[in-house]
C-alpha cells in the first residue's frame, strides 16, 4: 500500500478539476461498490464536499505542503493552506 498522501501516476493533480490536490480522500465500500475508491481534490472541491464525504465515512488524508498546518485549516477557508504529509482525519 503506498503511503499516506501518495497517490500512484497523479503527479498530484487533482481528480476533479485541473488544480493541485491537497488531499487523498478514501471512499469506503458501499452495497453497489464493494472496494475503496481513491480520490485526490483541490483544496476547493475537498470543502465543498465536506459534509458529503462526512456522511459516507471517508477518511482524508492531507498531501504535503506547509509545516504545522492542519486539515481544519483547510476546510476552513479557501484561502487556507494544506497540512503535513500524512496528516489523517477521518471525517465526521
Amino acid at each position: 500500500m503506498r503511503a499516506a498522501g501518495e497517490a500512484e501516476g497523479m503527479d498530484n493533480q487533482s481528480c476533479c478539476c485541473p488544480s493541485r490536490a491537497v488531499a487523498r480522500v478514501i471512499m469506503p465500500p458501499t452495497a453497489e461498490r464493494p472496494h475503496e475508491v481513491e480520490l485526490l481534490l483541490c483544496g476547493h472541491h475537498l470543502r465543498g464536499s465536506q459534509e458529503t464525504l462526512a456522511a459516507a465515512g471517508a477518511e482524508i488524508y492531507v498531501m504535503q505542503s506547509e509545516p504545522g498546518a492542519e486539515l481544519a485549516l483547510l476546510l476552513a477557508s479557501p484561502s487556507a493552506a494544506a497540512g503535513t504529509a500524512g496528516h489523517r482525519a477521518t471525517t465526521g
